[in-house]
């Protein structure tokens, strides 16, 4: 196939783009940049990010405030973005308790109709999911930020005061057919999870973005829009919820109207003035050669596939860089991922601990974790308070404990929460270490602390659009009786494919 030529291709080109020395690091209240651009480049998009995380604030007003920043790395063209994802993609979003990222493609000298759609795709994704307590399926999950992808931002003229957002540009890049059906769009909205392979998920994304437009051009529909996401939150059947949405054959015969009108250059667009007063504030900073040299290894071991293969080119970069805290600690990651997937299978939820429900997963593999042991050790000597590597050795220290079965062990788990404890304190930021200090008791067999169960709760609120907290908190609501709170976040689990046995067990407790 095309694509894995592609592979090939990313593989020869990523020493080059590894030992590149000019890449900048850009921050932002809401988002960090990483990129191989000139400063004003970075520094304009940045600016634009905020503008257009504005724009999402006011379409879809929040109810909760995501406390970590969004990292967005980006590369000129989709290469090595395809060979992370494993399927061509210009963009690959993940909201993990580890950390939220996206690999973008970005070309600064791009058409402007298409030059922000990978990264307007990921602010939007993250604005949807991190900013609400419900759940969105997998169709609207892609759709709605396929068509705010699309969307430009034109600058105030001389004498305006506002800058113009125009909405509903089609997607000249991926164009659709103009064949809509029933047929088609019920089979996005049937889908529990979104496809994977270029031919399925290309025919799943174009479907749901056009579903989308189809239903945003008319206001009728945004009552049919919330009465659907009510049922799919409360755990109702996709059928169910699909026949709020009315007429589909109807939807179909709209999206064919705006398609032929596109194709005739006839676009309705929507224009949405912004106003920011003072620029945003862009933090500029040089990016070391490690920092860049571990783009790549870091997204692929946050993917979780392929580790061994992630672990030794980690380990090669260890010699390349000896002194680097953040390479010694990404290496001990991946390490202890082949320790964990030996003990649990590939399909971790919070490192494979009690979240599990006491559901183990046994394999037939073992893998030490001498490793990633010495490894961890090392970057905190080069760096003592580097967060992830203190609330990595945590892990360590707790896997090792719940290994060897000495579960009356009061002290080891004393020092567990010792080390854990600066980490956890900040628990939107920290998500994973206060969900693992909170778990460290139930391990123990004791209750948790309220400042456990706080810490949780505050990881959870933050980072909503994380499935293994939000599955983590509702558990922890289960223990603590407040029933009705835990059941609408396992309710809306119900129609995730990965967590809904999960989810079913904790409601059957929960009863």
């Amino acid at each position: 196939m095309i694509w894995r030529l592609v592979f090939i291709l990313a593989l020869l080109t990523l020493p080059v783009r590894a030992g590149a020395t000019d890449w900048l690091r850009a921050e932002t209240e809401n988002f960090v940049l990483y990129g191989d651009l000139e400063e004003t480049e970075i520094r304009d998009l940045a600016q634009r990010l905020e503008a257009f995380r504005l724009l999402m604030q006011r379409q879809f007003p929040q109810q909760l405030e995501p406390a970590r920043k969004h990292h967005i790395f980006l590369d000129d063209d989709d290469g090595r973005i395809t060979y992370v994802a494993g399927q061509p993609l210009s963009g690959l979003t993940r909201l993990r308790s580890e950390i939220d990222t996206t690999f973008a493609m970005y070309d600064p000298d791009r058409d402007i109709r298409y030059r922000d759609s990978s990264v307007f795709f990921a602010a939007a994704s993250v604005h949807l999911n991190h900013a609400f307590v419900r759940r969105l399926p997998p169709w609207l999950n892609v759709g709605l930020p396929a068509f705010f992808g699309t969307t430009i931002l034109q600058e105030a003229e001389e004498g305006a005061q506002d800058d113009v957002f125009l909405l509903g540009v089609p997607d000249f890049t991926r164009p659709s057919d103009g064949k809509f059906s029933e047929i088609r769009f019920r089979a996005v909205l049937e889908e529990k999870k979104a496809p994977v392979g270029d031919r399925l998920y290309g025919e799943f994304y174009r479907m749901s973005r056009e579903l989308v437009r189809a239903l945003l051009s008319n206001p009728s529909n945004d009552a049919r829009i919330q009465n659907y996401l009510a049922i799919y939150a409360s755990g109702g059947t996709l059928e169910r919820a699909a026949a709020e949405l009315g007429d589909l054959q109807a939807h179909a015969e709209e999206a064919r109207g705006l398609y032929q009108q596109a194709k005739k250059g006839r676009v309705s667009l929507r224009q949405v003035p912004v106003r920011f007063g003072e620029p945003v504030p862009v933090a500029l900073s040089p990016m070391e050669e490690d920092e860049v040299a571990l783009i790549v290894p870091r997204l692929r071991r946050l993917e979780n596939r392929d580790v061994e293969d992630v672990a030794g080119d980690l380990e090669k970069l260890t010699r390349r860089f000896p002194d680097s805290a953040d390479v010694w600690y990404e290496y001990a990651a991946a390490e202890f991922a082949l320790t964990e997937s030996g003990r649990y299978g590939p399909d971790l939820m919070l490192g494979g601990y009690g979240f599990q429900n006491g559901v183990i997963v046994v394999t037939g593999r073992t893998y030490s974790d001498e490793k990633a042991w010495q490894a961890v050790n090392r970057a905190l000597e080069l760096d003592p308070a580097l967060h992830p590597a203190l609330r990595l050795k945590a892990e360590l220290m707790l896997a090792r404990q719940l290994r060897t079965g000495e579960l009356d062990d009061d002290a080891g788990f004393d020092a567990i929460r010792e080390l854990l404890a600066p980490v956890a304190a900040d628990a939107g930021e920290e998500p994973l270490a206060a969900a693992i200090y909170y778990q460290t008791f139930i391990e123990q067999g004791l209750d948790p602390s309220e400042r456990a169960f706080d810490q949780l709760g505050r990881a959870f609120v933050g980072n909503a659009g994380v499935s293994d907290l939000r599955y983590a908190y509702a558990v922890a609501l289960v223990r603590r009786g407040e029933l009705e709170a835990a059941r609408r976040l396992l309710e809306s689990m119900l129609n995730d494919p990965a967590r809904r046995e999960a989810a079913q067990r904790a409601l059957d407790l929960a009863s």
